[in-house]
C-alpha cells in the first residue's frame, strides 16, 4: 500500500529535473541549475526512504513468519497504562508482564490506540519466540 503513496513522491524529482530543462529556458541559468539540483535531491531522498520503508515491512513480516514457526502460546497481563503520542494520534503505552510455559516471565513495553478493555490487571493473549524475547500480541 505504500509504494501507492511512494510512487508519485518519486516521480516529483524528475519532474522537476525536466521543468528545469524543457519549460525554464526563459529562467536565467543559476535558477535552472537549482531547479535541476533539488529535483535530483528530492529523488535520492524518496528513493532512500522508500528503501528504508521497505526494510520495516520486511523486517516485520520476517518476524510474523517466525513467531507462527516458532512462537509459542502467552500470556500479557498490563501492569501500568500510560497515555502516549502515536504520531497525529493519542494512544496508549502498555507495561506488560509477559508468561507462558517455555520461558521465565519478563516485562516488555508496547504502544497502541487507546481501547476501554485495556485497563490494568487484564490479560492479553500472546505470541512468544522464547529465544529472543520477541513477541506479538494476537486476538
Amino acid at each position: 500500500m505504500l509504494w501507492l503513496l511512494g510512487l508519485p513522491l518519486l516521480l516529483i524529482g524528475p519532474l522537476m529535473v525536466y521543468a528545469a530543462v524543457a519549460f525554464a529556458t526563459g529562467e536565467p541559468s543559476l535558477n535552472r541549475w537549482i531547479m535541476g539540483v533539488a529535483g535530483v535531491g528530492v529523488t535520492i531522498s524518496c528513493v532512500k526512504l522508500a528503501r528504508y520503508e521497505s526494510r520495516l515491512h520486511e523486517r516485520a513480516r520476517r518476524e510474523l513468519h517466525r513467531l507462527e514457526a516458532v512462537g509459542v502460546a502467552a500470556t500479557a497481563e498490563i501492569t501500568a497504562v500510560r497515555p502516549t503520542s502515536l504520531g497525529e494520534e493519542s494512544g496508549v503505552e502498555l507495561s506488560l508482564l509477559i508468561s507462558g510455559p517455555a520461558f521465565e516471565p519478563f516485562e516488555s513495553t508496547s504502544q497502541c490506540k487507546d481501547d476501554p478493555a485495556l485497563v490494568v490487571g487484564a490479560r492479553l493473549n500472546a505470541v512468544v519466540d522464547p529465544t529472543d524475547r520477541l513477541y506479538a500480541i494476537v486476538p
